[in-house]
Parts: structure tokens; C-alpha cells; sequence
């Protein structure tokens, strides 16, 4: 995000488009339910890390 220079208000809107990209664009290979529920079982621990 720092090389595109996303503004931090904005970041979890990119984070969530890059998410539908990688989903849409892997869904040949694996179930894209099962992707988007490991995207969540990621996130969620890494959002209550402190920065």
C-alpha cells in the first residue's frame, strides 16, 4: 500500500478489491467460498495486532 501511496482511510477498501481480484482470478483452482472464509479467518486475528 505505502508504494501506491493508498491513503490510510482507503486501505481497506483496496485490500478488499485486491481480495475480489485474487478470488475471481483463482476460482478455477479452488472454491471461492472457501477462499473469501480464509481470507476472514486471517484477518480477523491480524486486526486485533497492535501497530
Amino acid at each position: 500500500m505505502d508504494t501506491y501511496e493508498v491513503p490510510l482511510q482507503q486501505r481497506p477498501a483496496a485490500f478488499g478489491f485486491a481480495l475480489q481480484r485474487v478470488i475471481d482470478a483463482g476460482k478455477q483452482a479452488a472454491d471461492p467460498a472457501a477462499m473469501a472464509q480464509l481470507a476472514v479467518e486471517c484477518a480477523v486475528p491480524m486486526s486485533k495486532l497492535d501497530h
